[in-house]
């Protein structure tokens, strides 16, 4: 595991050195945070930000001749290398408008901090942002720091665009200042249990998921889909986050004797339950979300061959714009490798820049709220079923069918059930 580890990041550091300053925060820690504190963190009091005054706080990190943009994403730690990726795939697009002259005059700047996958991370982040002036947030990535930043973004009023996380509570309710790109986990969870249900024939689910908010938001999306499906899991287990320790977690799935498996977890802890795979049973269906695709192969590789993984990134089988236009910079860019991670950061940064175009030239952060708000069915290269559209009333841009794929030969491909 150690070797593809080492493989995927350095990828991800090359690419991140491509162009993304490294800022890692200093600042103040909540003394009440609670790590990945889920969906009721976003009523917590509010944290104390300095207020500025009205015409100041709209123009912050604006410039005539640049916008300055922070990003905070993990870039130590477990999931060091999906975060890189998810920045360095936002910066492969902002590099490539800049070189075109940038956005209304206005080159983008991207300050990329250091948030460690933690709440109390996330916490330093920010406010590590706010310091540096930046004019909003984007290319977050997890659920934890999301259940932080979400909240901030409505008491500092600045915009947020682009969570590398399905957990609902980031769109709904719908937040003033955030925005979100790609379909939740409850969209993914929808389309296992009435695969596994009602395609595939397989009634014997298990759900392993991990103590944070990603694994609440992961939990409660699949006890959503059961329940519409008349269901319950056959075991239902918490394991401690980012943990080694998967025995006791293995013994009771052994004891369940689970058809399927839905791993809601991350971090080293996935690769290693998709390794120990088979001594859960020699037949057991191994699924999982989105957001692990791209750690799953590069850790398991090969053993994690059959396993299912739901998508909601319109990346593989397709010859869309966008998609040759992702190809085409990493090949400059001297990274020929695609992944999902960095892919979603380049839609979230196409995004942001549709975003800048219709503020027009007096940028303001109500102004660039209202351009988001005014997208509706817009073409960003990736064809007719994946239009971005977003309003008042709804912040998920990319809300397009979740499809599937498979783990072949160690690679990701696309896969189609076939009825039993």
């Amino acid at each position: 595991m150690n070797g593809n580890r080492d493989r995927w990041a350095s990828i991800a550091s090359r690419s991140l050195a491509a162009g993304c300053a490294l800022l890692i925060g200093q600042s103040i820690v909540s003394p009440g945070a609670v790590l990945g504190q889920p969906p009721r963190q976003l009523n917590a009091p509010a944290s104390p930000i300095a207020a500025l005054p009205g015409e100041a706080e709209q123009k912050v990190g604006v410039s005539d001749t640049e916008v300055t943009i922070g990003s905070c994403a993990a870039l130590t730690g477990q999931l060091k290398e999906r975060g890189a990726l998810v920045v360095s795939g936002g910066n492969l697009y902002f590099n490539y408008i800049n070189g075109q002259g940038g956005v209304n005059g206005r080159k983008i700047k991207l300050v990329s901090c250091d948030d460690k996958y933690s709440g109390e991370g996330a916490e330093e982040c920010f406010y590590s942002c706010l310091k540096g002036k930046v004019f909003c947030g984007t290319l977050f990535e997890g659920s934890p720091q999301a259940a932080r930043y979400v909240p901030k973004s409505e008491q500092a009023h600045m915009p947020m665009v682009g969570f590398s996380s399905g957990a609902e509570f980031i769109i709904k309710p719908v937040h003033r200042y955030v925005f979100q790109v790609r379909a939740p986990y409850v969209d993914e969870a929808a389309k296992q249990i009435d695969t596994l249900s009602n395609t595939l024939g397989l009634h014997k689910i298990a759900v392993v998921y991990q103590t944070d908010a990603y694994g609440a938001a992961v939990h409660e999306a699949l006890n959503q889909a059961l329940k519409a499906n008349n269901a319950t899991a056959v075991a239902d287990i918490q394991l401690e986050r980012l943990t080694h320790n998967i025995e006791p977690a293995i013994k009771k799935l052994k004891a369940a004797e689970p058809d399927a498996v839905i791993l809601g977890v991350t971090g080293d802890t996935l690769p290693l339950l998709v390794q120990a795979g088979k001594q859960i049973g020699p037949h057991v269906q191994l699924i999982g979300f989105s957001n692990g695709a791209d750690l799953v192969t590069k850790e398991a590789g090969k053993e994690a061959d059959g396993m299912l993984i739901t998508q909601v990134i319109p990346l593989l089988g397709s010859n869309a714009p966008t998609v040759q236009l992702y190809h085409k910079l990493l090949r400059q860019s001297g990274t020929s490798e695609s992944t999902f991670s960095g892919f979603e950061g380049f839609l979230i940064a196409m995004t942001v820049v549709e975003g800048l175009k219709r503020s027009g030239k007096d940028l303001t952060r109500d102004g660039f709220v209202k351009a988001l708000e005014s997208i509706k069915d817009f073409d960003i290269g990736l064809g007719p079923k994946a239009l971005l559209s977003f309003s008042a009333g709804s912040h998920c841009g990319l809300r397009s069918s979740v499809y599937w794929t498979a783990v072949q030969d160690g690679k990701v491909v696309l896969w189609s059930p076939k009825k039993k």
